[in-house]
């Protein structure tokens, strides 16, 4: 049946200890907080694991409740981990204590049982992770089938680690059907002659091995890498010695796996130039952008106070803090741990990189450089290591904007990104400079923008006066602002156009696409059949509609009907190419004859490609978390496709930059520098960089990483890594070996 987690202030236990009496006698089972375990630390193991596994949590917010910072960690856990919530508010002078209980009883009743699997999930997936993410405490069976339901229908109402959960239960279970597969297969062909079985088995029995090894080694890797990045990157270098081009893709994700933790680009006791230290070790600050900064009491944590003094964010990391220091824009502080050191964003409190190689020490500073790209530790002894923060990545431009999605007008020369309150900032296409910021709509809420026809008109899905989404056709030259009239009905949420055909623009609502004549507004195709999540259009008028349920289709043009697609036979998912729950497409981006789709749950294999081969579309699986290296990010909001096609750059949630090769979807590296959202992006004209937009309003340079793509580069990328960590003294051989 589940039970109820009560938070409340110390003060109210006996109000408490006789509600949950009444809870009791109505069959209702009670979890609180009797022996004190919040004020040992804020995040008690015991607190945390009664709040994962509860069916709902009670806020029982008697005025106390407002003050007291466990219960505000109480509220925060539960919502973190999805709990429904009951609040119930208390005068002691006026409320009774039994009609609260049928209240809550009542309530409870009405949870659903989506509430309770939640649960069950949570407390599973934290079981596994505790458990060292052993294969034995992997989801199975009916188990397994339930929770992937779940994250079908909830794909935003559970934890990361619980969706990684299901995502590594999944591809575990598809392993071992595999592998039951094949071993089937060659049982059946040893009945040919004696001599081929015995050949079947042996090769069903070397690739069992081979997995094996491959997945034992990248466990190695992925577990050595935190605490010693040097070596991880000798172990990748070492299985992947003997490797033919074959095997090319393998090699890939296992340097990638060493490179997944920075190491230090210096160390030694000379002291850097170009960074000053202050004096002692800082424990609390207040950064360039007024937001204060101080250690919890636990001192594994980081509290970020806004002007006014109250806490608007929370860090929590994974050992205690020894020092910290922000940068110069103050958007980012750097946080040495006794494990390596962290670099959290300080709108958020998001750790969105780590930098290891040298574990800092007790009585170590930090120290940014003066341009922000560099961060220097000084080790009591007197040694310093040097980490390069941005070494691919530049601010071009900073504004006060929202940014929601961009497009690159007519002229190509320009990009123009849409800010939610209506504002559309123009930028120098090939240099990221902002030109300037136009205000052609006052609107409440804009969320996307299509090229227009000319260099200085765009299309915009923003609100009217009614409050209601509408299309309108700006003239960013003259400001003029029109809203374009559609059928009764039409709600439009997305909008796509493409400047080499300009006679026509894509407008989606939510079961329904209309392509319109840019001059006159008449509809020229009604497509209806697909849940409309995004749109985009190509150079030669087809459109591409990414599904709510995780498809993705196209429409050529002159038709209204959906184009046949057929499953490719390369799908590296076999047959999981189709309606994928909780996999929506965000973002749509064409090249020649081949679509790219990513969105949710980017990192769990949601991206998908159509290419036309032969006069058939195949629709194709695109990265999946199998053979993305690294954490790219569960969400992916922008896309773009080189001007030769031959690379996508993907945008993702956690502020990472990702490189996918058109050819055959292989990831390379992804670039992760800064923590905000990106929203939108586009390649430069000559391909080398590319232009981002971010939720706050940075626009971002970002080198493309073509080496992330070659074997042979990344091969000598982590043997120049283990060189430089065996010449600083921090990496023997004889840590390789495990």
């Amino acid at each position: 049946m589940g039970y109820i987690f009560v938070s409340y202030p110390r003060v109210c236990e006996p109000e408490v200890a006789e509600l949950q009496k009444q809870l009791e006698a109505c069959g209702i089972e009670v979890w609180r907080d009797t022996e004190q375990l919040r004020y040992g630390t804020h995040w008690d193991a015991r607190v945390t694991a009664a709040i994962r596994a509860a069916s709902a949590v009670v806020l029982f917010q008697a005025p106390a409740w407002f003050s007291s910072r466990p219960c505000h960690i109480e509220e925060e856990q539960a919502r973190y981990y999805h709990r429904p919530l009951i609040e119930v508010p208390f005068d002691a002078d006026a409320d009774d204590l039994a009609k609260i209980a049928e209240t809550i009883a009542r309530r409870f009743a009405m949870r659903s049982e989506d509430d309770d699997l939640v649960a069950d999930l949570e407390t599973r997936a934290a079981a596994w992770i505790d458990g060292g993410s052993r294969t034995r405490l992997l989801a199975r069976g009916r188990d397994l089938k339930r929770f992937r339901r779940l994250i079908g229908r909830r794909a935003d109402g559970t934890t990361d680690v619980a969706r990684t959960f299901v995502s590594r239960s999944t591809g575990h279970a598809r392993f071992v059907r595999t592998i039951a597969v094949i071993m089937v297969a060659a049982i059946g062909l040893s009945g040919i002659t004696v001599v081929a079985g015995n050949v079947q088995i042996k090769s069903v029995e070397k690739q069992k091995m081979e997995w094996r090894e491959m997945s034992t080694v990248m466990s190695a890797v992925r577990l050595t890498a935190p605490e010693e990045p040097f070596a991880a990157a000798a172990l990748a270098l070492d299985a992947c010695e003997d490797s033919d081009e074959e095997s090319w893709y393998t090699d890939l994700v296992l340097y990638h796996r060493a490179l997944e933790v920075e190491t230090p680009v210096s160390y030694g006791e000379s002291a850097p130039a170009n960074i000053a230290f202050s004096e002692g070790a800082r424990t609390s600050l207040e950064t360039a952008s007024g937001v204060r900064i101080a250690l919890d009491e636990a001192s594994t944590g980081l509290l970020l106070y806004d002007a006014t003094g109250e806490v608007a964010a929370r860090a929590v990391l994974d050992a205690p803090v020894l020092a910290i220091a922000s940068d110069p824009t103050g958007a980012c502080v750097a946080a040495a741990t006794k494990k390596n050191i962290k670099l959290i964003d300080t709108a958020r409190g998001q750790v969105f990189r780590t930098l290891a190689g040298v574990v800092p020490e007790a009585g170590c500073a930090l120290a940014w450089s003066d341009a922000g790209d560099e961060l220097a530790l000084k080790m009591p002894a007197g040694t310093y290591a040097i980490w390069k923060t941005a070494a691919a990545t530049r601010t071009a431009a900073s504004t006060d904007c929202w940014f929601m999605d961009g497009c690159v007008l007519a002229d190509g020369l320009r990009w123009a990104v849409l800010s939610r309150d209506g504002r559309i900032a123009l930028i120098d296409r090939a240099s990221g400079e902002l030109l300037e910021i136009v205000h052609p709509l006052a609107t409440d809420q804009a969320s996307a923008i299509a090229a227009g026809a000319n260099a200085d008109t765009v299309y915009v899905i923003a609100f009217n006066e009614l409050g209601e989404n509408a299309l309108w056709k700006l003239d960013l030259a003259t400001g003029a602002a029109d809203e374009v009239p559609l059928p009764d009905g039409f709600a439009p949420r997305e909008v796509a156009s493409s400047t080499t055909v300009s006679d026509r623009v894509a407008v989606g609502s939510s079961d329904r696409v209309l392509v319109l004549d840019a001059q006159t507004g008449d509809v020229m195709q009604d497509i209806t059949g697909s849940s409309v999540s995004t749109l985009a259009m190509d150079e030669q008028g087809r459109v591409f509609i990414g599904a709510v349920g995780g498809g993705l289709s196209v429409v050529e043009p002159g038709t209204s009907e959906l184009a046949r697609v057929r499953e490719a036979e390369s799908d590296i998912l076999g047959g999981a190419v189709g309606i994928l729950p909780g996999a929506m497409p965000r973002a749509i981006a064409c090249s020649g004859d081949m679509a790219l789709a990513v969105g949710d749950g980017f990192n769990q294999g949601s991206s998908r490609t159509l290419t036309k081969r032969a006069g058939w579309w195949e629709l194709n699986t695109g990265a999946t978390g199998a053979f993305v290296a690294g954490d790219v990010g569960g969400q992916a909001r922008a896309v773009a496709a080189s001007s030769d096609g031959s690379v996508f750059a993907i945008g993702l949630s956690d502020g990472g930059m990702a490189f996918m090769r058109a050819e055959d979807v292989a990831m390379g590296t992804t670039v992760r520098e800064q923590a905000s959202e990106i929203r939108a992006c586009t390649f430069t004209p000559q391909g080398t960089q590319v232009l981002a937009a971010t939720r706050d309003g940075e626009i971002l340079v970002i080198d493309v990483d073509l080496g992330g793509f070659d074997a042979t580069t990344m091969r000598e990328r982590v043997a120049e890594r283990v060189n430089a960590g065996q010449s600083f003294g921090l990496f023997t051989d004889e840590s390789v070996f495990w």
